[in-house]
Parts: C-alpha cells; structure tokens; sequence
C-alpha cells in the first residue's frame, strides 16, 4: 500500500479541508487511486510517504487498525473461519472476537450505568472530583458505542502489555496476541477492552490521573466482580502509567498487563537470581540482557539473537550469565517426575546490577553456551536458544512459566529446555530459579505442564511452591502481643524462611530488630489482607501485603519501626546469602494519641487564616479520641484550590465545606468536595474556580489511629465568570443583521465545557460562521431545534466544524428560521471569538405561465408542446383537488443535467420527473415486466422525486439520455396550492455527480459465482445487477464530484447460519460532502459459498438479488453502528448510530425516530400521514441488531433482518427514505410497491 501526497492546488482544491493523507484500500498507484476517485491530476509530482493503516469499525468511535474487512451487517449470524485479517493466524478471526468483546463490554456498561450503586462505583474507581450527570451521559453513550474512542491493534513486542490507554491520542491499543491467545476467553478480552475504555473515562472525568489502577477497578465492577479488600488495596496503590512508542513517538500511556516474560528492574537496578533446581539432562546457561534498543529487531530474527548474546556476554548493566548448569547446583535436591539431575555446588543468591526501570528478558542455551550463539547465531537442534518472551521462539511458543501467581518482587520460573515445535516432554522442570528484584510474569506453569508430566504435588514439587509462594499458613503463632519479646532461629539453604504470627490489641508502635547475623538475612513485615494464607501471589496484593522492609546488605542488623493498627500481621526472616542464625527483638509501646490542635466544630474551627499559593504541612491526628478535624481559611480572590491529606497511618476522609448560612452546621448543598480514598491512600480534592470568602476542611477519622499531614495550595484562578448559557433554553441570543459581521466572545475549559448561541435568519441567506481566537481544540454545531422539544436530536445537527487545530468555519445556505451555535471543548481551555454574517439568497425571476395537461399525455416527436430543456424554463400554477397534478413536457434531443425546483408553495405538493419508457400513457409500478428477476433501468419511470413535505420547497435532479420526459407537479394529498416551477438543462456527455458502486470481484468470488442460472447470466452478473439498482436509488452525489463506492466482493464457505454480509471501510482521510458530513467510499461484502446456500442463490437468482441490494444498503450505512472517524479529521460518519435516527434507550423496544424522512415514509405507507416510529431488530446479536427494519413487523421489506428463498422481499419508500435520512440524495420513485402488514395498518 502507499498514500498519495497532493502537491498541485488543482487536485488538492477538490476537497473541502486540507487533507493529511488519503488511505488506499488496495495496492495501487497514487494515480490509479486518484483516478478511481474522479479526481483529475494535472502535472502533480506523487510521492510515497507514510501509510496510514485501513480503519476497521467495532462500534461506536472504534476503529480498528491495520486492515481492511467485514465491518456492517449480516443478515443472520457472522461465523468465524479462515486467516484472520488482523494478524494473520489460521483459524482464529480476530476481528470477529474483538467486535464480540465490544458487544459484551457495551452491554454491561449499559447493565452498569442503570444500576442504582453505578455512581458509587465510579467514586470507588475514579475519586470524587467530577461531575455525575457527566460521568452519566458519558457512559451512557459509550454503553450505545457513540463514545467509544479509537482501537488500534499492534504486536505485544511494541505494547509491552495487554492493553493501553493515551490521553494524548484518544485511542486504546490491544495487543494482537494477547487477542488471539484468548479467543476462547471472552472475559479476559472484555475486561481489558473494560479496563482501557475506564482509562479513557477517567481522562475525561478528571484533570490528572486517578491513584491507582482506575481502569481494572472499573472492569471488575462494570463486570459483576467482587473485589476483595486487599486487592482493592492493591488496585489503588499500583501504578498504571508508562510510556508507548509508535512511529518513532513517545507517548504517555495507563496500560493493562505487561508482556509475559518481560521485566522491569527496579529501582535498586539490582537484579537477584537463586538457581533452585534442575531436572533436565542437559547442560546450558541461562542469561539475562537489556532490551532497550532492540525494539527495531524482530523478536525471532538471527540479529536479535546475536543481539542478546553479546549482551549477555557484555558481563555488564546490558546482560549477565546467571546460571551455569555445567558447574553449579541449585538449591533444591529431589525428583521433580524424573530421576534426580541438580549436580553441582550451590553458589547462593547472586545479584547483578542492571538500570533501573529499563526492561529484560532471560534467554537460555539449552545444551551449549553463550560463546556459541555468539559465533553462530542461527545455530539449530538443542543448542537454538530460548527465551522468557513467546514472541523469541519457534513458532511463538511459551517455553518459560511461572510457578505461582505473578510478583511484585520478581518470582520463581521454569524452563522447559526443548523447544515445543520439536520432540518435547513440555515438563518445564529443566531450570527453575527465583528472580528479585525486578516486575513481571510469566504464564502459569500448571497450564502449561503436560497432563502426564504434573509434579507440583511431589515432594520437592512442594517445597518449591511453598518457597515460591511463601507461605504464611505454617507461620509460628505468637498470640496477642502486648510486651516485648526476644525470638531465636535458623535460615539458610534448606530453610530459607522463617515466619512468626502476632495480633495487637490496640493500635501500637512496633519495633523489629534482627541482629546477632553471621550472613545476609532480611526482615520483612506482612498483613494478609486478603486473608489467603499467602503473601500475596497477585503483583498488586504482594505490593499491599508487603507493609514493612528491611534488606541491608551483609550481617548489618535489620530494623523495622512503624505504627500498626489493631489486627494480625506476620514478621518473616529470609535469607539473602548464606546460613545464619539470629535474634528476633519485639518491641511494642501502645499508641498515645498527639495533642489536638484542632477543634471538633466548625464554630470553633482552627483558623489558617488567609491563604495563597503553599501553605506549609498542618501535622494533626484523628482517631479514638478525637473523630474529626476542623481548620478554616480564607481566599481574597476567586481561586483554585488543591487539599491533600498525606501520610496517613489510617484510614480518614476530608470534606471541603463552605458554610454559606454561617450556621455551624453542614448542610448537604454546603460541601463543595470530599474525598474518601481506601484505607491509607492519600486523599485528595482539587476544587477550582472557589469565589473569595471563608471556607472550612473537614477530617473525620474512618479507622484506626490516624496520623496525617494536611497540604494546602491556592492559586489565582484564570478562569473568567461562566455564562449562563450551556443549553438550548438559556442560549445567549446573537442579533444579526445583513452585511454586518456579529460577534460573541468567550471561553470554554474544563468548568464551562459548551456555550449555545442562538439567532434568527429573517431571509433565505447565505449564513458564514467562524470561531477564531483559539489557543486549544474547540468544535463547533449549526443547530436547528425543528421539533422545538430543546434537545438536539440527530437530524437537528444542520452542519459541523471540528478541525484539530486552528479556525473553525461553517458556511451553508439557510431557509428563514431560528438556529442555534454549539460551541464545545475538545481539549485545553481557550478564549475563543465566534463570529455571524449572512447575504441574502436572490430570489428567482417571476416565471411565465406554461401550458398543463391533467394526464401522461401520447407524444410524438415534432409535438408542439415539447419543450426544449436546454434553456431555463419558469411556470406558475395552481393543483388541487380536482386538479390533482400539471405537466411539463420535455424533448431531451441530447444527454445533459436537469434540474427542477419548486418553490412558492401554500400547501403540500410534489415534483417528480418521469419517462414513460414503454410509451403506454400510464405511469406504471416498479416491477419486473421483462421478467429477468432484476429491476432495470426501463423499470424505473419515475426518473427523480425527492419530496418535502407541508408547504416545504422541493428541487430533483437528474441526467438525461435523449427522450421525452414529463415533469409533474401534484398535490398528494389534494391540498390547494399555487407553486412556482423553474427548471434548467446542461448539455454534458457524462454526468458530474454521478453515483456508482463500483464492485471489486476477488478471485474467489469470480470463480464461485461464475455460475449460470436460468435467465442465461451468472451470478456475479445478478451481484453487479444488485448494485446497479442503487444507481437508481441514489439520484446524484452529495459531493462537487462524482461519487464512487469501491466494493471489494469476496465469497467463502461460512457455514449454513449466514447467508451473506458486508459494511463500510473506512479512513480518516475521507473528504466530506457538501453538508461536511462522511459518506462511504469503499467497502467490503463476502458473500457466503456454503453448498446448500449457493444452490438456493442458484435455484432462486431473485433470492441472490434482493441479499445484494440488502447488504450494499449496509455498505452505504444502513448499520447500527459505523465506524466514527477521527474527532480531529472533523469527520461525521454515516450510519443509522452517527445520525442519532435510532432510539435504543429501551432495548426491548428499540426505535428508529419518527421525526425522520422514513418515519414519516411509514406514516403514509400505514394511511395515516403521521410520522411513525419504525421497530428495529433486537435480540439477534451485534451483526443484526439495530441495523434492520424488524422483520417480525416488516415481514417482506428487503431491509429486515433476514430472508427466504421462494419469498420475494420488496424495497420501498422506507429504506429509500432512510437512505435520505444517512444524507444521500434519493429517488422515492425507485420504491417497488409495498404495503405493511394489515396489523400494523
């Protein structure tokens, strides 16, 4: 694939916005893909430059990159089969997983946010300092995928996790193999899709990043899980940020898991290993080396090889040989399945220094050394090395696991030393050692271990999980402590641990002190929070388990002082290097509260004063005996506030409170802010844009003794005063008048996030708007409230302006009217200048008065009433009841462009163009009369009708080949009214906005559909006859051009459930219609070769025909969901989701709109001429729903969910209505005749 860079004005001028980069669906040449476009190139030097990937739609703004495949509707259930499109692996479609994942996430945000504890679950996840009918509405829309942001999918080796968030991109990443390693986990992939859209939440939600890992706090509720007190603990003290980079660009990212087998040193930068033990028979090395700069190398590649085996041969911070297995022994002697191999003297624990925070892999050498790959490093058989990183070795195997969960502090691993694409036992008991000192994982060794090859139950198998898991159910029990104590003991190789057992009565200042060593020995402090008689075996729980360290190097004495809280906690000695014995001290002192300098009251509260800029920290208590803290202080200007409670020894919470009826009590609408962080997190509030006046802090303890430091900051807030004006009820009216530019300044940040601007048109104008002045992303809408209900529903939205950077500008023409300006936030805070002028559209000259006939009059050439069309025509007249339509007819003696508009109207009528084909006089239904199954072009006689309805103006537009045509203006229903018509005539041999769907045949479709049926052509004929028929549908393009639909047509086996589907690709380069909207270009159908299904498309063509015209309706964007582009691209997407036309508030009953072109079709269609809502599909999966007319009440309408061979469908005025509704320019005369059913009439 490659772009194409324009560089001449000519080419560049026929798009309506600057245009980065144009995406190619295909390979192709610059020229070919300009060419295909209709875009003329004039002397343009066409360069390659960077490929932006094909987006893939999933719902809502998601796209997914890099490929181009299925993206709509189907018409019963998609199946999954062949290569996946996304990374390439037989049999497993990615694709088809992700958009299940997405269906499943979305579902149980919308079972989330309807549940009554959803708002108490966000102030778990994201703390306290937002808005809740924001964080409503936002997952509300992300629950329909409307707010959804981009997917980009990317090797694990780039992502280094399973997922991420950027802020700064709007996009969540996915690792492609973690995708494809789970197919059949749906969970795992939804609850990291869940976690990355709660990144995105909280970066909407909140100025910086909520403490803690917000995004996995989130998946579990949104997902019904319990989460335990500890690993909520846990949960909130991670840290989730790290960097990504991409192209060469570093950007900040909150992820997910990291890539099992990939570390990250500490911030000691030294790296432990303790060689355990070996079971297998041959003798190699392990190594460990850097990864930092070997992004550029494939992880497989003989250069990456070679790579790491100079590092680890660097004997330096880039790598280390760890382990010799031809001269060391490990720790551990015993059978682990198989005959005792641990040969060899245990050389101890031994550290490595390596950079802190920079990543690493291990790399063993089965049966050889370093020195060897080093000289050959495509060296094969049992000396091919290995690695901790699936993606290094043959056929991207796992050839190290982990014997228990993953490790804040490392962990214990095991090799299995014969790659598993050759003769393997995959016992994974080749070499096993500990790690410490650094973060990561591996997968778990029991899913890995061959069914026959367990041996975690032998044993030395126990004694290696008990080391591996330190156990602190054997601990030794102490019993409640209430005095000093002295303890002895042992550690060394065979006893590397000992673990003692103590509860407090009360809240207590502790002290440990080990001493008396003769080797290295460290003293750690644990409380079990999640009361699983481990230390924690979750790298988060470890982190929270862990409260209490100690680990000076050599026989130094280990100290441990802190304050504890009533509870049980465990003291555990380990060895570091050595055997030793040692002296344990206790010594426990109960708590004596401080002194309190701050009162109980808010009457009485400690006064701070004025404050301004940093105040210096406030030392104070809350516990037993004294339950809440009072300080007051005073802002002499309208100010931003941040508060912080830190090292806290308990669990408090604060409250920011302004006592507004100075009666020393707290009212509910007093507190301004609180913060209730789980136990000794740091609480935090930051409260913007505070007027001046007094103001008053509240700490109130939660449990236990709480010591803490009170910080205060208060900064001059530059916020200006906030308009009341961020609804359609409270706009701020803008008078405008002619010639005249009309301004209003203002500004927009994270406390006023949208302005609304309202004016009147007095005339038909020419109306330009501009917003200007601008120092951060801000949007603009032209609204017009058609309804008057002061929402803005889909179709209110008249045009948009939303360019990444730099002046917005709308121009449009408008009717006479009231419209409204919204003015919104992208990103940053900005002053900004929106501007209004309008010019007067001219009205047309008084027309002449031509002859009518009441009839489809008989013509012949030579006629006296033929009117030649190729000069403009102007009449006036009258239709009425008994006078129901008047005609003008037309001798078209060349091909042209006519056009017709109809205006002066006092009531309904319309305007519609025919040719009276078979010369019967009538005009005749749209059917098959030449009995070819297909509807022809000669089938259609109503050429161009486009109506409007009451007293709206009408216009048509159609090419003409030479013939006799009528143009009829009738009352439809039999309303009196006089009209004025004016038509024009452009001689032209082609058409300049002509529609097409072009269609790409594959291979495999041409050979599969070559077949011939009855009619004497083939199948693929009856597929192009599909998508010749929307030619007729869609009556011209929306563009200043021509506008082509490339359709990539596949076909393959899919099984008996699907008969075929298909949807729109699409790219954020895509240039906008004439309304700025996105329609489609390209897209993709597969139609499916399943014998018994090709047989009936065989048998019955009609059945072929009318599945094609359905699933080239989802390729224009009759969808549920499309693909929302890029917010900065300023591109609206075309779908029935993107255009607000349905209503899936109620997912039992979901609707498409009533105040629509084709609710308002069904209205008429029913005899009631009252805009009606339409029931869609529900209850038949992501593929269907919302993206059909529901068959149980449309029964034969071509668009409904699915169909039946022998059963003919109809397409009517409905579908061609809806068509006009995505922003297409229709002809209602396409419509076959079609009436609902009686129950519904």
């Amino acid at each position: 694939m490659e772009s194409l860079n324009f560089l001449d004005s000519q080419t560049k001028s026929l798009f309506p916005e600057t245009l980065d980069q144009l995406v190619l669906s295909d390979p192709m040449s610059p020229r070919n893909f300009s060419a295909s476009l209709g875009i003329p190139i004039v002397n343009a030097e066409l360069k390659v430059i960077e490929v932006a990937p094909i987006a893939t739609y999933l719902g809502g703004e998601s796209l997914i990159f890099p490929h181009q495949s299925f993206l709509g509707s189907q018409n019963t259930q998609l199946a999954t089969a062949g290569t996946d499109p996304l990374i390439g692996n037989a049999g497993v479609n990615t694709e088809v997983i992700l958009s299940e994942a997405i269906a499943t996430a979305t579902s149980q945000l919308a079972n989330f946010v309807n549940q009554p504890e959803s708002l108490d679950g966000m102030h778990l996840a994201f703390g306290d300092n937002w808005q809740a009918e924001q964080a409503i509405a936002l997952v509300q829309s992300l629950a329909t995928g409307a707010a959804l942001p981009k997917i980009e999918i990317i090797p694990i080796a780039e992502l280094r996790a399973n997922g991420a968030f950027a802020k700064e991109t709007n996009t969540i990443y996915l690792a492609a193999e973690f995708l494809s390693e789970n197919a059949a986990n749906m969970d795992a992939i939804t609850g990291v899709v869940l976690e990355e859209t709660g990144h995105f939440l909280d970066s909407q939600l909140n100025r910086v990043d909520s403490l803690g890992d917000e995004g996995a706090i989130f998946a579990a509720l949104v997902q019904g899980k319990q989460i335990a007190p500890g690993e909520l603990l846990a949960l909130k003290a991670e840290d989730d940020s790290g960097t990504l980079t991409l192209n060469g660009q570093t950007i900040q990212v909150e992820h997910s898991s990291t890539e099992p087998g990939v570390f990250t040193v500490g911030d000691t930068g030294e790296v432990t290993i303790d060689f355990l033990t070996d079971s297998g028979s041959y003798t190699g090395e392990v190594g460990i080396f850097s990864l930092k700069g070997m992004e550029g190398l494939a992880r497989e590649s003989v250069a990456f090889i070679q790579e790491a085996a100079r590092r680890v041969l660097s004997n330096s911070n880039s790598g280390y040989v760890v382990i010799s297995d031809g001269s060391e022994g490990g720790r551990f002697t015993g059978e682990l399945g198989e005959s005792n191999r641990n040969e060899g003297e245990y050389r101890q624990v031994k550290t490595f220094a390596m950079n802190p925070d920079e990543e690493f892999a291990i790399m063993l050498v089965p049966n050889g050394t370093f020195g060897e790959i080093l000289n050959n490093p495509a060296i094969e058989g049992d000396k091919r090395p290995l690695f901790s990183i699936a993606a290094a070795n043959p056929g991207n195997a796992v050839q190290m696991g982990q014997l228990v969960g993953k490790s804040v502090d490392g962990g214990t691993f095991a090799f299995e030393d014969i790659a598993l694409d050759g003769k393997t036992d995959q016992d994974y008991n080749d070499l096993i050692f500990e790690l410490k000192g650094a973060t990561g994982f591996a997968k778990q060794l029991n899913e890995l271990i061959a069914a026959d090859k367990q041996w975690e139950n032998t044993e030395l198998g126990q004694k290696l999980r008990n080391f591996a898991a330190e156990e602190l159910s054997t601990a030794t029990d102490l019993g409640t402590v209430t005095s000093s104590q002295n303890l002895t003991g042992f550690v060394g190789n065979d006893d590397p641990t000992d673990v003692y057992r103590f509860t407090l009565g009360s809240a207590s200042n502790v002290n440990f002190t080990l001493s008396g060593l003769s080797a290295d020995a460290d003293l750690v402090l644990i409380q079990d929070v999640d009361d699983d008689g481990v230390l924690g075996e979750d790298l988060h729980i470890q982190e929270a388990e862990i409260i209490g360290l100690s680990e000076l190097e050599g026989t130094a004495s280990e100290t441990i002082d802190t304050l504890l809280q009533a509870g049980t906690y465990f003291i555990q000695v380990e060895q570091y290097e050595g055997d030793t014995n040692y002296n344990l001290g206790l010594n426990i002192t109960p708590f004596a509260p401080p002194t309190d300098t701050a009162p109980n009251t808010i009457p009485t509260a400690r006064n701070l004063g004025l404050i301004g800029g940093t105040v210096p920290a406030i030392s104070e208590y809350v516990g037993s005996a004294d339950t809440i803290d009072y300080f007051k202080f005073t802002l002499n200007t309208q100010s931003d506030l941040e508060l912080e409670l830190s090292d806290l020894t308990g669990d408090a919470d604060v409250r920011l409170i302004r006592d507004a009826n100075n009666n020393g009590v707290v009212e509910d609408e007093e507190e301004i802010d609180f913060s209730d962080a789980i136990g000794d997190d740091d609480e935090y509030i930051f409260a913007p844009d505070l007027a001046a006046g007094d103001y008053f802090i509240e700490v109130e303890q939660f449990d236990g003794e709480v010591t803490y430091d009170l910080l205060l900051n208060a900064t001059a807030s530059t916020t200006p005063p906030d308009q009341d004006d961020d609804s359609l009820s409270t706009a701020t009216n803008l008078r405008i008048v002619n010639g005249t530019v009309s301004t209003i300044t203002d500004w927009l940040g994270a406390r006023d996030q949208q302005d609304f601007t309202k004016f009147t048109l007095p005339e038909n104008a020419k109306v330009t708007l501009s917003l200007s002045g601008l120092s951060a992303d801000a949007d603009v809408y032209l609204i017009q409230d058609a309804n008057n209900d002061g929402k803005i529903d889909g179709q209110d939205i008249i045009a948009a302006s939303a360019l990444k950077a730099g002046e917005e500008k709308i121009i449009v023409d408008l009717a006479a009217g009231n419209y409204f300006i919204k003015v919104f936030r992208a990103s940053g805070e900005t002053r900004y200048t929106l501007s209004l002028s309008y010019q007067p559209i001219p009205q047309p000259p008084t027309p002449i008065t031509p002859p009518v006939g009441p009839s489809l009059p008989k013509v012949s050439p030579g006629d006296p009433r033929l009117l030649a069309p190729s000069t403009n025509y102007n009449a006036s007249g009258t239709v009425s009841e008994t006078q129901l339509s008047s005609f003008y007819i037309y001798q078209a003696t060349e091909p042209g462009i006519f056009t017709a508009n109809l205006s002066g109207l006092t009531g309904d009528a319309d305007i519609r163009l025919i040719r009276d084909y078979n010369n019967n006089g009538l005009l005749d239904p749209v059917v098959d009369r030449n009995g070819n199954v297909y509807l022809d072009k000669d089938e259609v006689e109503i050429v161009a009708w486009q109506p409007n309805r009451n007293n709206n103006n009408e216009s048509i537009r159609a090419f003409l080949e030479p013939g006799v045509y009528f143009l009829e203006v009738n009352s439809p229903f039999k309303a009196t009214t006089s009209f004025n018509v004016a038509s024009t005539f452009t001689p032209a041999a082609t058409d300049t906005l002509a529609f097409k769907i072009n269609l790409n045949f594959t291979d495999a479709a041409r050979t599969a559909l070559s077949i011939p049926h009855p009619n004497g052509q083939t199948l693929l004929e009856t597929v192009q006859a599909a998508a010749d028929y929307w030619s007729r549908v869609i009556s011209y393009s929306s563009f200043q051009r021509p506008h082509t639909i490339n359709v990539e047509v596949n076909a393959k086996n899919e099984g008996a459930s699907t008969l075929a589907y298909a949807g729109p690709s699409v790219s954020s380069s895509d240039p906008k219609d004439l309304n700025n909207r996105s329609m489609s270009f390209r897209g993709s159908a597969t139609i499916n070769t399943f014998p018994n299904i090709l047989q009936q498309y065989q048998n019955d063509v009609r059945y072929l025909y009318e599945t094609m015209i359905h699933e080239f309706g989802h390729v224009l964007g009759f969808t549920g969901r499309s693909p929302k582009q890029l917010k900065e691209k300023g591109v609206f997407p075309v779908s029935w989701n993107d255009r607000s036309l349905v209503d899936v508030s109620d997912p039992n009953n979901p609707l498409y709109k009533a105040n629509t072109f084709a609710g308002i079709a069904y209205g008429e269609l029913l005899g009631t001429n009252v805009p009606t809502a339409l029931p869609v599909t529900r209850g038949q999966g992501q593929g269907s729903d919302y993206a059909h007319w529901w068959r149980k009440i449309f029964n034969e309408e071509a668009q409904v969910e699915s169909g039946e061979a022998g059963n003919p469908e109809r397409f009517s005025t409905i579908s061609i209505a809806s068509a006009r509704d995505l922003g297409y320019n229709v002809n209602y005369g396409a419509a076959e005749p079609y009436t609902p059913p009686k129950q519904q009439a």
